[in-house]
């Protein structure tokens, strides 16, 4: 499957870009993702790992961002042991990253900008805080 490094996935809220983030820069199954003022650390450098039809995977730090088995409104991302289920799978279309299977789009939490805050998925809106970008995105 091809890959594209992504340096790093900013969203730009009303206080300038911020970064989605591996907190504490853990690797453990069910660590926290949030976002955080970009600094370039490896808890911030994802690949897109993805086909020929865009749905691809999002995986920094060795493991893939994921929803957990019944995603609903604001259920948290996690990154998790890389294992292609439909839960791990996202496309990148009208700079939102939505989740195919569930149709929901991995947004900031509450539109809350601070850093730490969670990223979880809602009914995709188009609003701010469901909009990513990156230098390969």
């Amino acid at each position: 499957m091809p890959g594209w490094k992504v340096s790093s996935i900013t969203t730009n809220m009303d206080n300038g870009f911020k970064c989605i983030d591996v907190s504490n820069s853990g690797t453990n199954n069910s660590n926290k993702i949030d976002i955080w003022d970009c600094n370039g650390t490896a808890a911030q450098s994802i690949v897109f790992a993805h086909g020929t039809d865009g749905v691809g995977t999002l995986v920094v730090q060795g493991k893939c961002l994921d929803l957990g088995s019944s995603p609903t409104w604001g259920t948290h991302v996690q990154p998790w042991d890389c294992n292609n289920t439909v839960n791990q799978k996202w496309v990148h279309s009208s700079g939102a990253l939505r989740n195919p299977n569930s149709g929901f789009c991995l947004e900031i939490a509450g539109s809350d900008i601070n850093n730490g805050t969670p990223l979880d998925v809602w009914s995709c809106s188009g609003l701010r805080n469901q909009q990513w970008y990156g230098d390969a995105l």
